[in-house]
């Protein structure tokens, strides 16, 4: 480990450092200790610089045992050393701290919650990039492709969301300071009327108020709730069916359908489209920057739809405002849903949000959720079958003695030596 002198820090000359991302770029050469850290996030602060980090995993306190047979507390499988420890750099004065949120909108619970969280955002069960892998099938991938995106959670997931808004709340005003991102971010956040606590800080971000908010701050006129019309004309979202969405990350069925936007009344220009979903009404299935008239199929976003009496609508917005499409309900009997046959399994385990059963004839059948391909077991005959044990994969083993994995294979769990 190598740590900075205080002598090297009064002698350091940032003057010639034009733009932010040298500053960082500069800093992160040098900054390996701690202390020199939470000074180097102090002089990026003062040169107009916000800094976001993950709040940490530290919140679960239940017990469980893992797949090794380790039995601990979730904080301690998790690497913390003590329930809600305050993490670096999050716990830093100069550092907006996230915590992840569930899809209820409630803190996850291997958030940490302490004093130090600032914000809380979506992190749990989001599509993340990952290192390169090969895909097998249920993976959010064409089998035997390199797949680079997986399900996971944390607030490594959640920090993201807040950098996002940042991000454009610092293109569209770069003359913004870091009192005026952070009061626009803080007093527009969903606090769900509890006010300032542990488990979300301010509350669950807000991207469009939060907007709306530092252009008031910094101009002194409130921007319009919705989207200027063309002519004095009321501004319209229509969504329609597309074409066959089989090849989208979590549809693993041919019924599934793109999404199709038309806008109405609406000059050219880009907006941010955020694809909702009846499976999750509390946060975006999706959300991508899309630029109007040049295309109307939203097949590149990765919005669709194909669940049983399944709701979908879009926000579409921009600098100026918002405007909701009409909804679409997916019709029940030509949806392709995951559901278990004849109950004539013999045993069944329980995964996380998924269960496999093995049948009479030894054949394994799953359902539930499906992300990660929970629910596409392996043809064939089979003595046992454990769904449990993984949470997010299963195994089951054949009755020539060898083992099969399916589900999330991140850390290599379809892999089977």
């Amino acid at each position: 480990m190598i740590n900075l002198s205080l002598r090297w820090h009064e002698e350091a000359d940032f003057s010639h450092l034009d733009n932010q991302i040298a500053l960082i770029r500069e800093l992160a050469r040098f900054v390996i200790g701690t202390d020199t850290l939470e000074w180097a996030i102090r002089v990026a602060t003062m040169q107009n610089v916000v800094v976001v980090a993950s709040a940490g995993n530290c919140g679960d306190n239940t017990q469980w045992t893992d797949q090794n047979g380790i039995q601990a507390h979730g904080w301690e499988h998790n690497g913390c050393s003590a329930h809600n420890q305050d993490q670096v750099p999050a716990s830093y004065p100069d550092v907006i701290s996230v915590a992840a949120t569930d899809a209820a909108r409630n803190r996850a619970a291997f958030s940490t919650s302490n004093s130090a969280v600032d914000l809380a955002a979506p992190g749990h069960r989001i599509l993340s990039t990952v290192r390169a892998y090969t895909a097998g099938p249920g993976d959010p991938c064409p089998s035997a492709t390199t797949c680079h995106v997986q399900v996971m959670s944390g607030t490594s997931m959640a920090a993201p969301v807040v950098s996002a808004v940042v991000a454009h709340m610092k293109a569209r005003y770069p003359q913004a300071t870091v009192n005026q991102i952070t009061e626009a971010l803080y007093s527009t956040a969903d606090d769900q009327d509890q006010g300032r606590t542990d488990d979300l800080g301010h509350g669950i971000v807000d991207p469009a108020a939060a907007i709306r908010e530092l252009h008031r701050l910094i101009t002194g006129v409130a921007l319009p709730e919705t989207i200027p019309a063309v002519g004095g004309e009321q501004a319209r979202v229509i969504l329609t069916a597309g074409d066959s969405a089989q090849d989208q990350p979590g549809c693993s069925s041919p019924h599934c359908r793109n999404l199709d936007i038309t806008l109405q009344n609406t000059p050219e220009g880009d907006y941010t489209v955020a694809c909702w979903s009846s499976r999750d009404p509390h946060q975006p299935w999706h959300t991508a920057t899309w630029h109007w008239p040049t295309s109307t199929n939203w097949a590149q976003g990765g919005c669709w739809y194909g669940y049983p009496d399944e709701q979908v609508w879009v926000v579409v917005s921009n600098a100026h405002g918002t405007a909701k499409s009409n909804t679409l309900t997916w019709p029940r009997n030509t949806a392709a849903s995951v559901q278990p046959a004849a109950p004539t399994a013999g045993v069944i385990s329980a995964g996380a949000d998924h269960s496999c059963g093995l049948r009479t004839d030894g054949s394994v059948e799953c359902w539930g959720y499906n992300p990660d391909g929970e629910t596409t077991a392996p043809s064939g005959s089979f003595t046992q079958v454990s769904a449990s044990t993984g949470g997010h994969y299963s195994c089951a083993l054949r009755t020539d003695g060898s083992v099969e994995c399916w589900g999330r294979r991140l850390y290599g769990q379809g892999t089977v030596p």
